[in-house]
Formats: C-alpha cells, structure tokens, sequence
C-alpha cells in the first residue's frame, strides 16, 4: 500500500447544518488505486453531526458519493476501510472528505487525515530491512494498517513530511522493481500527481 495526506492539520467552523467540502486542490487522484483506508485524526469536535470521505469518477461535484458510512466524529483516531469487495461503492478515481455541522448552532473541527491505498496488482514482497521490526509509515504500527507499507529505520517527524507530503517510501525486494534494502524518496504530493522516484542519497546501497 501507499500512504497520502489528503488533509493535514486543519480547523474549519460553520454555522448551523452548514456544510464544508475539501477544495479541489486537495483531492486525491486514487486511479491506480483499488482499496483504500482512511485514517482520521482528531484534537477538537464541537457540533459536527457528520464526517464522511466521498469518492467520484470524475471531478463532478454532483458524481461524488460516499464509499463508507459517514459518522459523527470524535476527539481520537478512527480507522475507515473501503475495500473494493465490501465498499458500499467501490472507489472512483478522485477522493476527498466532507464535513456536515448539526443544526442549532454553530460549529468547529480540527482533525487531519492520512490514506493508505492499495494499488491495482500490488502484492509484491519486501526486503528483510524494510520488514524487520518496521512500522507503518502512516498508521504508527496499528493493527489492520500494515500491508505492504512499512518503513525501517524511518524517523518519526520524516512519516508525515508536512506540508502536504510524505516523503518516505521504500521499494520492495528483488521481483518487485527495485533492489532489495533501497531506500527510495517518493514526494507523494497533494493532489493529483506522484512525483517520480529518486534515490535518498542518505540510504545505503
């Protein structure tokens, strides 16, 4: 799997049952992709009824749907799978989230959130240093979240990049594209594009 940021640490605030939508720029081009598990992280929620990924064909705002159940978020991490054979609607090639207020009165969310996706075909093996005692580069080492993306030896403030990146990838093991114990830089940048591989010149060869 490959790990994104499709969000990073945001606070929005609207008034009663108001909606906000993630712009544009901000959404994932997940064509290559088949599955896909959002990971939500929460610090603050105050009246939002509603938090919901939405996945489209095309960049139609009226095409978007959503491949999981929406649900009200609260103050921690939730874990949100769709899998093609289970999803309620199998994923489109954009992806993006969606934040509903409760009605009443006004609200506020701070959160961000990262995507580990599943490329089509993509079950290949890794090497002995990228899987020895790894951790997953987006998920922190969580259960459910450790499939074919882990990193060795990867320093935590490197996981998420910041700005709109993760800059860590590792390749997989002879058989797969790359040599095996290579580690690659893969600028896996908000939106639309991955940018191409080039090699850490701090890895060892």
């Amino acid at each position: 799997m490959d790990c994104f940021l499709l969000q990073d640490w945001l606070t929005i605030q609207g008034t009663a049952s108001s909606v906000f939508t993630q712009p544009e720029n901000g959404w994932l081009d997940l064509t290559r992709y088949v599955d896909v598990v959002g990971w939500l992280e929460v610090k603050a929620t105050n009246n939002v009824a509603s938090f919901a990924y939405q996945t489209s064909p095309t960049m139609d705002d009226s095409l978007f749907v959503a491949p999981a159940a929406s649900f009200a978020p609260a103050a921690g991490l939730t874990v949100t799978p769709v899998l093609k054979v289970t999803a309620v609607v199998p994923l489109g090639r954009w992806f993006r989230w969606r934040v509903t207020g409760s009605s009443g009165s006004g609200w506020s969310f701070t959160f961000r959130s990262f995507v580990a996706a599943n490329r089509i075909g993509n079950r290949g093996t890794f090497s002995t240093e990228v899987t020895a005692g790894a951790s997953n580069c987006c998920c922190n080492g969580n259960t459910g979240c450790n499939n074919n993306l882990e990193t060795a030896a990867v320093p935590p403030q490197s996981r998420s990049g910041g700005k709109g990146m993760n800059p860590w990838y590792i390749g997989p093991a002879a058989g797969g594209g790359f040599d095996s114990g290579v580690k690659l830089r893969g600028i896996y940048q908000n939106p639309h594009q991955i940018l191409p591989q080039v090699q850490d010149p701090n890895a060892s060869t």
